[in-house]
């Protein structure tokens, strides 16, 4: 047999075996246990919106959208649900500040609904404003952006400040740093540079007492989605302000009792949860 017969036929049996992996695992990479949302000509966006109960509880809807190289996931949640809680790590119990995994979050917390939130140095230091329970366990950098939780009559209200100044914090009970506000007042912020990536973000309703969560996802032929196309997402769920978490591999999201992201999410050293 010759040189070029033999590459020839090793090169047919490689497109065979991956022609073989492709179609057998194409299905796993596909599913989504969360409804699919219908969609349209635009393909970064619903057409219908298909919000699913959270178990029987209103207060949360959710839903995946997938389309070509785009998957994300939402969730919906009303502030004003009485038996709201909000879960925080680092707390004032934690030992220590150290990054930990998202499950040992997950496990020790209860939450039903978790992501990831402040961005961090390569030392793990958190950085930007975290306020659990009423204790700040990390300062204000006027860099950045932060969601910030208040306690009302009814469960909580909302709000979300570009910069992190102390008299924005005053009588916050939960303070979660963010990175970039994407979204302010209902109109998109424009960025200079554009790049995609699998992302973490979260917006509020005008009154504040609606919050919506979005967790993109990043992986073999998924993109994820850059900054303007979340704003404009979470902008047509009812959002009128809106900002980024830490992005990339520390994208996080737990939601009806699954991790949602392919790729398995560093440790990192802040989040942010939601129990009933």
């Amino acid at each position: 047999m010759s040189t070029k017969t033999r590459t020839k036929k090793t090169f047919s049996i490689l497109s065979y075996l991956i022609s073989f992996v492709f179609v057998i695992f194409l299905p796993v990479f596909s599913c989504a246990s969360a409804p699919i949302s219908q969609t349209d000509d635009d393909f970064l966006k619903p057409n219908t919106v298909l919000w699913k109960k959270f178990g029987e509880n209103s207060d949360i809807e959710f839903f995946t959208f997938r389309n070509g190289k785009i998957k994300y996931h939402c969730a919906k949640i009303n502030l004003q649900n009485k038996k709201l809680k909000i879960l925080a790590y680092p707390n004032a119990d934690s030992d220590n500040q150290d990054s930990i995994k998202f499950r040992k979050f997950i496990r020790h917390s209860g939450a039903k609904i978790a992501m990831n939130t402040n961005p961090y140095m390569k030392s793990g230091k958190i950085i930007g404003v975290h306020i659990a329970d009423g204790t700040k366990i990390s300062q204000e950098s006027k860099m950045y952006s932060a969601l910030i939780f208040k306690e009302e009559d009814e469960g909580f209200s909302a709000k979300i400040i570009g910069t992190q100044e102390e008299k924005s914090l005053e009588n916050a009970k939960f303070a979660f740093g963010g990175a970039y506000a994407i979204l302010k007042n209902g109109k998109e912020i424009q960025f200079k540079n554009t790049s995609y990536d699998a992302r973490s973000a979260a917006g509020i309703s005008a009154d504040g007492r609606t919050l919506y969560l979005l967790s993109a996802e990043k992986y073999f032929f998924k993109r994820g989605l850059s900054y303007q196309e979340c704003a404009e997402i979470l902008k047509n769920l009812g959002a009128a302000d809106a900002l980024e978490f830490d992005g990339g591999s520390s994208t996080s999201f737990f939601l009806s009792g699954e991790i949602r992201n392919t790729e398995i999410p560093r440790k990192n050293p802040a989040y942010m949860g939601f129990s009933f």
